[in-house]
């Protein structure tokens, strides 16, 4: 089943604007992710993009993964800026400040 990535959005801004509810130091400052990150369902399904792209946050992300560089990425992608990023970085934060992880267990071990 394929989530409706603009209602998750919309949930997320409302988790920010509680944010004066977090300790001063737990505060992404300086960015409003959604200043530069949307979604929008016909646009990569719906994916969180950086705004006037269609470069989506998990692509993004994949580069660093990858082992991409700050300047390897905006010099690759002159449409992005870094601002763009830290907005990337912010909203995943966000996206994962609530959620609980669990580790993967390894097959075989």
């Amino acid at each position: 089943m394929i989530q409706d990535a603009s209602k998750d959005l919309h949930l997320l801004n409302g988790t920010r604007q509680n944010e004066s509810n977090l300790e001063e130091g737990d505060r992404m400052k300086g960015i409003e992710w959604d200043d530069y990150i949307h979604s929008d369902p016909d646009v990569l399904l719906g994916k969180p993009v950086v705004k006037g792209t269609r470069l989506s946050v998990e692509f993004i992300l994949g580069l660093y993964a990858e082992g991409w560089t700050e300047d390897q990425i905006l010099d690759n992608y002159p449409s992005l800026k870094k601002e763009s990023l830290l907005a990337l970085f912010a909203y995943t934060r966000e996206c994962m400040r609530d959620e609980l992880l669990y580790p993967l267990s390894a097959e075989g071990k």
